[in-house]
This record gives C-alpha cells, sequence and structure tokens, in this order.
C-alpha cells in the first residue's frame, strides 16, 4: 500500500525519486566536479560546503530531521547542533515553515529552483550562482559525501602543483589524515572511485614524489 505524502500549501511535495534521478547523471556529475574545482579556485575549502550540503538534504527530506538523519548518517542531535552552530538556526522548525512556504509559493518551479531561494534566504556565505547552486546539489543528491569532497580537494590541489603540508594546513588534518583519504579513492574497488572517473585521475596523481610525507626515524 502506497502512503500518502503530506500536502503543504495544498499542493503534494516534490516527487522525491524524480529529484533523485533527475539529478544522476554522468553529465551532471562533470559538470558538478568542474564546479568544484572553480570553487576551490575561488579560494573556498570542503568546510565552506557544508552549509549546502545540509540545505539541500533538509530541503530533500521536506525538514524531517529524522530521515535526514537516517539520510546523511548523522545523529538527530547532531544534527541540530549543526544547524544552530554553522547554519545559525536553532529552530528547525522554522526551516522547514520557511522551506513550505518557498515550495506552496513556487510549486510549478523544479526543486533546484526552490532550493536556490531557499539556500539564499538563510544562508548569508558563501554564495553561489545558480549554476554552482544546482550543480553542488545534483552532487549531493547521487550520493556525493562530503569525504569524497575532501578527497576532490586534496586531488586538485596537488593538480595545482601544491605540497602535501600546504593541502594539510588549508584542511586542517594531519598527513595522516591526508594518506587516509588518498587510500579511500585509490583503494581497487573503492565506491569513491566512480565519482573521480571523470577527471581520469592516476594512482601516481595521488602518490607521486614530494607528497608522501616522510616519517620520522624512530
Amino acid at each position: 500500500m502506497k502512503t500518502k505524502r503530506k500536502r503543504a500549501g495544498g499542493r503534494h511535495f516534490p516527487n522525491d525519486t524524480m529529484i533523485l534521478k533527475k539529478a544522476s547523471s554522468k553529465r551532471n556529475l562533470v559538470r558538478g566536479l568542474a564546479v568544484l574545482g572553480s570553487v576551490w579556485k575561488r579560494g573556498l575549502l570542503p568546510r565552506d560546503l557544508e552549509n549546502h550540503f545540509l540545505m539541500t538534504w533538509f530541503a530533500y527530506e521536506n525538514g524531517n530531521v529524522h530521515r535526514l538523519s537516517d539520510t546523511i548518517g548523522l545523529h538527530r542531535n547532531t544534527l541540530i547542533l549543526n544547524f544552530k552552530e554553522k547554519v545559525k538556526r536553532p529552530s528547525t522548525f522554522k526551516l522547514r515553515t520557511l522551506w513550505r512556504k518557498i515550495q506552496s509559493k513556487k510549486a510549478k518551479k523544479q526543486f533546484s529552483d526552490q532550493l536556490f531561494d531557499f539556500y539564499h534566504k538563510v544562508i548569508k556565505r558563501p554564495r553561489f550562482s545558480k549554476i554552482e547552486d544546482e550543480s553542488l546539489a545534483n552532487l549531493w543528491l547521487m550520493g556525493v559525501t562530503r569525504k569524497v569532497v575532501r578527497a576532490h580537494f586534496i586531488l586538485w590541489s596537488f593538480r595545482q602543483g601544491r605540497g602535501l603540508k600546504e593541502v594539510c594546513k588549508s584542511l586542517g588534518k594531519h598527513t595522516r589524515s591526508i594518506h587516509r583519504y588518498r587510500a579511500y579513492v585509490t583503494k581497487l574497488g573503492s565506491p569513491a572511485q566512480k565519482w573521480f572517473e571523470p577527471m581520469k585521475a592516476k594512482k601516481k596523481e595521488w602518490f607521486r614524489p614530494g607528497l608522501r610525507g616522510k616519517r620520522k626515524s624512530i
């Protein structure tokens, strides 16, 4: 028996399955990876995309924090704390109300258009263009995780000629953490590899001379 979706403003919520299906294409992956490169070039870091990631999934789950918790694998209390500290919105109820108002007011608009308005009403910085906003949202909705985004930043940085120490400093991570990210992507059968296929990254790019980090002698 099919469950009926609740209504907002007398209209049905968008079809979640169709949203995911539309987002998940090779074209959107290629475009999304290109946008990641462009935002890194602007000086943004993976942590600067955290709010966009959260807001996208919050909108997709129609403000249901319990479902959001299951979807992105964060405890409900952790999510509420993130919205309070990062998004600067202590009340997820008010966020949900705002999202439903946008859904109702712009019911004929696509999810990406509704999300663009939602994000820009709530988050002051960083700002994204409509194309950037949609491309990033598609990445999240097709399954790209924050861990993959950090790995992308690492590879992009190496391709820009940055050294290991500089990358560690940018991410606020120890060299061991960078090694774990690289191993996560390059390990045979890793689920992360499919996200990097358009970049045609070779293993030697992750571990070329000068990027391995020096071990201290005992």
